[in-house]
């Protein structure tokens, strides 16, 4: 035990090691007695009494980045680069500054949301073998995975790591110690590498289809991309309905085709996705009150309505637009009078 009762303590920030570790208790040294006699706001106060903003000391123990990364990193296949920080604070906590480094991962939920997910480095998922920390925490070296080009389906997982890895991905160092606190960012992109994969229109519906109650259509489409993808091609159909919401408001609503309601006896979707065949219901004409059901299921199906179709693999997408517009139908207004005779 050391007795500091009669030594004359000036508590500045000369004597902040000693105050920081008596109140920390981190070391051995124990004090018996120990007083400020200046500065004169702190005289008679114990040194375990005294707080960090009574000396204030902030400027001795700011951390100051000396050497930092890059904003940016924009890297390719098959290369290693080799981020380094490196920072300076008061003497007395430069051995206490600690440099943790993280990255922000885009990351599906339980309930199917993304969201992106900051995450320790070196990671503890199959990423971790890409990424090596020094001892000092100062340098993390990052080895860019190697991916064939052009891309093709079968070195797809190449691709996919090669992206989740440097796609715009954004990394941080958080460098502190107990006084200070400071944050650097940078982001490494990964060069666009080459995909003979681009989607072609070879033949495409009509804009309009001019339609009336009875009569079928047959809607086709047809596209070429690059040979190895040719078959990773998948058509979607869809249209767009009038939907009363649950508030009595009215929107238009994207619906899949074939439809999983009423409507789907109307509509045939070849095995290969390529042609809707579209099937107009009859009406009686002119709409009389007795056939108003009819009338209204035709108008449901060709009113101006919109149709879409998704065009994609994994590396394009082709949205084509068309509409089916039904013929005017005759309607009946006459008011029929009859006159009974006495």
């Amino acid at each position: 035990m050391n007795h500091l009762t009669d030594n004359p303590l000036v508590c500045d920030c000369q004597l902040r090691w000693l105050i920081v570790t008596v109140q920390a208790g981190v070391s051995n040294l124990t004090v018996y007695g120990a007083k400020c006699s200046e500065p004169v706001h702190l005289k008679g106060r114990g040194i375990i009494e005294v707080t960090q903003a009574d000396l204030n000391c902030s400027t001795h123990d700011t951390i100051e980045i000396l050497k930092a990364p890059n904003a940016t990193y924009d890297v390719e296949p098959n290369v290693t680069i080799v981020i380094a920080i490196d920072a300076i604070t008061d003497p007395d906590w430069q051995n206490q500054i600690s440099y943790k480094w993280f990255w922000y991962l885009p990351v599906t939920t339980s309930t199917g949301d993304q969201i992106i997910e900051k995450q320790p480095i070196p990671p503890t998922s199959r990423y971790d073998k890409y990424f090596k920390l020094s001892l000092s925490g100062k340098e993390l070296t990052f080895t860019i995975p190697d991916v064939k080009t052009p891309v093709m389906a079968d070195n797809i997982a190449e691709y996919d790591l090669y992206q989740d890895l440097t796609d715009d991905r954004l990394f941080s160092i958080n460098i502190s110690h107990k006084f200070d606190h400071r944050v650097v960012n940078f982001t490494v992109k990964g060069k666009e590498l080459e995909k003979t994969n681009t989607i072609e229109i070879l033949k495409a519906p009509n804009a309009t289809y001019d339609v009336e109650p009875n009569m079928k259509i047959v809607i086709a489409i047809d596209v070429i991309t690059d040979p190895d993808w040719q078959h990773q091609i998948s058509y979607k159909w869809f249209w767009y309905l009038p939907v009363i919401t649950a508030t009595g408001d009215q929107i238009i609503e994207k619906q899949p085709l074939p439809p999983t309601s009423s409507y789907d006896k109307y509509f045939k979707l070849s095995l290969s996705g390529k042609e809707l065949t579209f099937t107009i219901p009859d009406v009686k004409t002119p709409v009389m009150a007795d056939n108003t059901a009819e009338y209204d299921l035709y108008q449901d199906l060709t009113d101006d309505r919109l149709f879409s179709i998704n065009i994609s693999h994994k590396f394009d997408y082709r949205v084509v637009n068309f509409t089916v517009k039904g013929k005017e139908l005759e309607k009946t207004t006459a008011v029929m009078i009859f006159i009974r005779q006495k």
